[in-house]
């Protein structure tokens, strides 16, 4: 029997400042977790991945910020899964990879640089770029456009 390698189309999240949805949350490995997987999608349904090494007090810090702007509480403890289906506003940065592709050319990632807040959509998502600007303007925030003010597709 064969089976169709239909792989799909695959859309890189863009950079810049965005809205993205938690969609899934793994633990790795099951039993004894070292890292939490976290899958996050944009409103245009292109993917992004980031894994939480929650060994490593750097990793657990910035996956306990992730949970406070997701469920926007900030428990001692927690749960990962209940982030699934939060918004957060994100800055995203592309960076490439280092080992070359069969075709020669280098591989693009797409990675989480900041969490910058809770999202509801709409309105909010403007509020909040507008706030980070008058906070740090060298960090270079861009505002949305007009048409990004309706309410999110997810």
């Amino acid at each position: 029997m064969k089976i169709s390698a239909n792989y799909g189309e695959f859309r890189l999240v863009p950079e810049g400042t965005l809205v993205l949805k938690i969609v899934e949350v793994n633990f790795i490995p099951k039993g004894k977790p070292k890292s939490v997987e976290v899958n996050f999608e944009d409103p245009t349904g292109a993917k992004l991945r980031n894994n939480y090494t929650i060994e490593d007090p750097r990793g657990m810090f910035a996956l306990t910020l992730l949970n406070k702007f997701a469920t926007q509480n900030e428990p001692e403890e927690f749960d990962p899964s209940d982030m699934v289906g939060q918004a957060v506003l994100c800055e995203v940065v592309h960076n490439t990879g280092n080992k070359p592709k069969d075709d020669g050319t280098f591989p693009v990632f797409a990675n989480i640089k900041k969490v910058l807040d809770h999202s509801d959509g709409g309105d909010a998502v403007n509020e909040v770029i507008e706030d980070a600007i008058a906070l740090d303007e060298e960090d270079g925030f861009e505002l949305l456009d007009d048409e990004d003010d309706d309410e999110l597709p997810f």
